[in-house]
């Protein structure tokens, strides 16, 4: 009978416990990494709409010097995936807004799509084709 004393019960009942420690610890990790990783998706995906409205204010900031700077009856077309306002010198798409650097006073509003940008007597007009 001696064989079966090679564990003794209060062992047995540490190992058990050594394992639930173990799986508490990784449950543990592995909750820090999820929290982790999705912080760092809402920040990139912040981050890429930001750049993705700045890379619209610069097609239209590009089309607005270029037909002001070729003077009156020049018409240029743009397109632009999501609606921004432009007025003022500046662009706001969502809520990022970004000042423009043009030559021409602007007539804009809101724009999206396919959007014509002409000159018209010196003032750069933004309209919908």
């Amino acid at each position: 009978m001696d064989y079966l004393l090679i564990y003794p019960t209060s062992a047995k009942g540490q190992i058990s416990i050594e394992y639930l420690l173990l799986f508490v610890l990784f449950l543990l990790l592995l909750s820090i990494s999820l929290t982790v990783l999705l912080d760092i998706r809402e920040k990139s995906e912040k981050l890429m709409a930001q750049k993705y409205y700045e890379v619209e204010a610069r097609k239209l900031e590009h089309a607005i010097n270029e037909v002001c700077l070729l003077g009156n009856g020049n018409k240029r077309e743009v397109r632009i995936e999501k609606e921004v306002e432009v007025g003022e010198g500046k662009v706001k798409g969502g809520e990022y807004e970004y000042k423009l650097k043009v030559y021409c006073e602007i007539e804009g509003g809101k724009v999206s799509g396919r959007v014509v940008v002409e000159n018209v007597e010196g003032k750069v007009r933004l309209r919908p084709l």
